[in-house]
C-alpha cells in the first residue's frame, strides 16, 4: 500500500443496535484482514499515514468508535463504559463476518483490543497495541471512592450538556488545540484527524465527539482483573511503546509489565516519539508492525 499503489479507501457504515459504526476500508477482500481501532477523542483517520506506508497488501477496516468521528453516539443520558466499546467491536466483527484477523489498536483502542482478544481469542491471529496496556486500575480499598468520583463527575457533565451550548471555534482554533494538546500532533496529522472531528456551523465549527467520552469511560478495575486478561491473551502480541511515556507505563503497570515479560507470545518494543508517534512519525513504527504481521515466528 505504498504511495505508488492505488490508495482509495471506501467509506462504510456498519449497523449496530444504537445506529451505525462508520469507518474506512482499505485494500480488497482476500488479503490479510486487519481491524484498526483508534484512541480516545480521535477517529479512524489516525491510521491514514501509517497505512499509506505499508508495503504488503492488506484488507484493512479502520472504524470510528461509538461517539467518535462519523459513528453514532451511544444512547443519551447514561454514562459511557469501557466494556461497551468492547461489545461494539463484537457487533462489528459479526457484521463484517471475518473469522480470523489481526487487531491493531492505539491507546484506548489497544486496551479494547486487549480485552477483546482475551474474551474472543478464536478471532484474533495477532494483536498489535500502540502505546498503552489496559485501563488504569485502582487499589481494592479505593474502589468505592473511585466510583463515587466517576458518578459525581458524570452528573456534573450531564448538567452542563443539558443547560449549555457547544462552543464554536474557528478552524485555526481547533487545529491549534490538537497541535498544542498534551500529546501534540504535527500539523499534517492534526488536519487528518479534523476531517472526521468537526461539525460545520453558521459561524464556525464545533466538535462532533460525544462529550461523555471525557468522563466515566474507564472501569474501576483491580490489577487482578488486568492480570487475568493478559494471561488469557495467548496469540502473538506486539506492544509498541513511545519513549515519552515508557517510564509512566513501567511505573504505573509494574506488575503487569513483569507478567508481560514472562509470556513468550508477547514482544515489547520502544520507539522514539510521543503518545501519537504512529501519526506524527509513522515511518518509525511501520517496519516493526509489518515485520510482525509477515513473519510467522514474530521474532523482531
Amino acid at each position: 500500500m505504498t504511495e505508488d499503489k492505488e490508495i482509495s479507501p471506501v467509506e462504510i457504515q456498519i449497523p449496530v443496535p444504537w445506529g451505525h459504526i462508520a469507518g474506512k476500508v482499505w485494500g480488497k477482500t482476500g488479503d490479510q484482514c486487519i481491524l484498526a481501532i483508534h484512541g480516545k477523542q480521535d477517529n479512524c483517520g489516525v491510521f491514514d499515514r501509517l497505512i499509506s506506508l505499508f508495503k504488503g497488501n492488506y484488507n484493512i477496516i479502520c472504524i470510528d468508535l461509538p461517539g467518535h468521528g462519523f459513528s453514532s453516539h451511544f444512547p443519551s443520558g447514561i454514562p459511557l463504559y469501557f466494556l461497551n466499546f468492547v461489545i461494539a467491536i463484537a457487533y462489528v466483527v459479526k457484521e463484517i463476518q471475518w473469522n480470523r484477523f489481526i487487531l491493531l489498536g492505539h491507546s484506548i483502542g489497544g486496551q479494547i483490543g486487549l480485552f477483546f482478544t482475551a474474551i474472543y481469542p478464536e478471532y484474533i491471529q495477532k494483536l498489535i497495541v500502540i502505546d498503552h496496556i489496559s485501563p488504569m486500575y485502582v487499589d481494592d480499598n479505593q474502589l468505592v471512592i473511585n466510583l463515587r468520583k466517576e458518578f459525581d463527575d458524570f452528573v456534573k457533565l450531564q448538567n452542563r450538556l443539558q443547560n449549555g451550548t457547544p462552543p464554536i471555534y474557528t478552524y485555526n482554533e481547533v487545529l491549534e488545540k490538537l497541535i498544542n494538546r498534551e500529546s501534540a500532533l504535527s500539523t499534517e496529522a492534526a488536519k487528518i484527524v479534523l476531517k472526521r472531528s468537526l461539525l460545520e456551523k453558521e459561524n464556525g465549527y464545533s466538535f462532533c465527539m460525544d462529550q461523555r467520552i471525557k468522563t466515566c469511560l474507564f472501569p474501576s478495575i483491580t490489577s487482578y482483573l488486568v492480570k487475568d486478561v493478559v494471561c488469557n491473551v495467548n496469540c502473538p502480541t506486539l506492544f509498541l511503546f513511545s519513549t515519552e511515556r515508557m517510564k509512566f507505563y513501567e511505573k504505573s503497570y509494574n506488575d503487569i509489565f513483569t507478567l508481560m515479560k514472562k509470556k513468550s507470545n508477547i514482544i515489547i518494543k520502544v520507539v522514539p516519539g510521543n503518545h501519537d508517534v504512529h501519526q506524527n512519525h509513522p515511518e518509525r513504527v511501520v517496519k516493526l508492525i509489518e515485520e510482525f504481521i509477515i513473519y510467522e515466528n514474530c521474532k523482531l
